[in-house]
């Protein structure tokens, strides 16, 4: 499971404002805490459009203000004024994490370009959006047409649209926030096109996203993961895949033996490609012994219980490498070889993890697998979604022992984002099946 950059950013600045309210409140001595916010994000300042659309983040504020002037609610004790503030600091932190997943994840930009007639067209488009449909928009080429056509200078043998979706592939760079990493491509690669859609009965879909974060380790403070902690515990949804969160309470209620619950008591267990270690919480919560991700990006939360490796650590271990008896992959093995998360591009990179999620279990353990499901489709370089056909082929090895939250009508259903149904599968798998 992987939360937006964006989306920490949005944290990041209700932390930020909960700060600077208790330093006026209490003084900066009581709060220190808070300080580690502007250590692992600095610049955080820079992202406040991301709150500024959060209404219910923004009613805080407002009451944040309100009871840190100490000439209002003069009545009030020093006492009192302090229990509100600690109570309102509460609401933030779970507030935020609750939005966490779904909160600006795509963003409006909005910029001017002068045509070869001196005429400034405005154009604004989502992040995400293929910039070559936009371009083609800017320059009346397509069916919905702009306010204003975008008009190319005549004798430049560069055509109009290809001319306008560099300057506005330019403007996202630039907004782009500071990242050592290079972007991953936008576009799927010409030479790979076959490939990639060689299951697929339709071409692909677009919904570009750009989440390989810095080369430096990723981190939520302890008082984030101690929320994350208590939402375990109070049984609530702690993703944007609430459903799956759902299904995985229910699975988990059943202690009958050989039962996944049962099989994890006291156990190691692994978690595939997770930034925010909600299922590493999950789990411990759970009656896991040690969680353990592995992770594309470098993650280290400092938490007991919790340790992240990157594949190339895993697997350098060689034969000294740990297995598992049970394992969490929950919206990740769609993302494999897309290159969203920085990870190199490869059209069977999920086929190949889950080959991979073989030698990292323990012969007889249990893997729980939550994929987008509906009709068979790309969509670049978001996810894939898994119909009748490649859903077989990638479960082809594995014996799927229970299966919560699908039907088969899903498997119709042509969707961009698609619902994620929970498989409790065992590793006993058939040698000679495919891929």
């Amino acid at each position: 499971m992987r939360w937006t950059d964006a989306a920490v950013s949005m944290l990041l600045v209700a932390f930020s404002l909960v700060a600077s309210l208790c330093h006026v409140a209490a003084g900066p001595s009581d709060f220190d805490v808070l300080d580690p916010w502007q250590y692992l994000h600095k610049g955080a300042e820079t992202r406040l459009k991301f709150f500024e659309n959060n209404q219910t983040l923004r009613s805080y504020q407002a009451f944040a203000h309100l009871i840190s002037d100490p000439h209002l609610y003069s009545h009030l004790t020093s006492e009192d004024r302090q229990n509100l503030i600690d109570m309102l600091k509460d609401e933030v932190i779970k507030s935020a994490i609750q939005s966490l997943s779904y909160f600006a994840p795509d963003i409006y930009i909005q910029t001017i370009l002068t045509d070869s007639n001196s005429q400034q067209i405005p154009v604004k488009w989502e992040t995400g959006q293929d910039l070559r449909f936009v371009a083609m928009q800017t320059c009346c080429l397509s069916s919905e047409l702009m306010p204003f056509c975008y008009v190319h200078n005549d004798t430049s043998n560069v055509p109009c649209e290809v001319h306008v979706e560099k300057l506005l592939i330019d403007v996202e760079e630039h907004k782009r926030l500071p990242n050592p990493r290079s972007r991953p491509p936008r576009y799927m690669p010409d030479h790979l096109e076959a490939e990639y859609l060689d299951d697929y009965e339709i071409g692909p879909a677009y919904k570009y996203r750009d989440d390989s974060v810095p080369s430096i380790y990723y981190s939520f403070p302890k008082y984030v993961l101690e929320e994350l902690k208590q939402m375990v515990r109070r049984r609530q949804a702690g993703t944007n895949y609430a459903d799956v969160d759902a299904m995985l309470y229910e699975l988990f209620d059943d202690d009958s033996e050989g039962g996944v619950w049962e099989t994890m008591q006291g156990q190691d267990v692994v978690i595939i490609g997770s930034l925010v270690p909600w299922y590493e919480i999950f789990a411990l919560e759970h009656g896991a012994s040690h969680a353990y991700t592995i992770e594309y990006n470098e993650v280290d939360h400092h938490y007991p219980g919790i340790t992240t490796v990157t594949p190339d650590e895993y697997w350098g271990l060689g034969e000294g490498r740990q297995k598992f008896k049970v394992g969490f992959s929950i919206s990740s093995i769609e993302h494999d070889g897309l290159g969203r998360y920085g990870d190199p591009l490869d059209p069977q990179g999920d086929f190949r993890a889950m080959r991979q999620l073989e030698d990292i279990l323990e012969e007889g353990g249990i893997l729980l697998l939550a994929i987008p499901v509906g009709r068979d489709l790309v969509v670049w370089n978001c996810h894939r979604v898994y119909g009748e056909y490649r859903l077989t082929k990638l479960l082809s090895r594995w014996t799927v022992e229970r299966i919560l939250g699908l039907n088969p009508d899903m498997l119709q259903d042509t969707v961009i984002i698609a619902p994620q149904p929970v498989k409790e599968m065992g590793i006993s798998y058939d040698s000679d099946a495919v891929p």
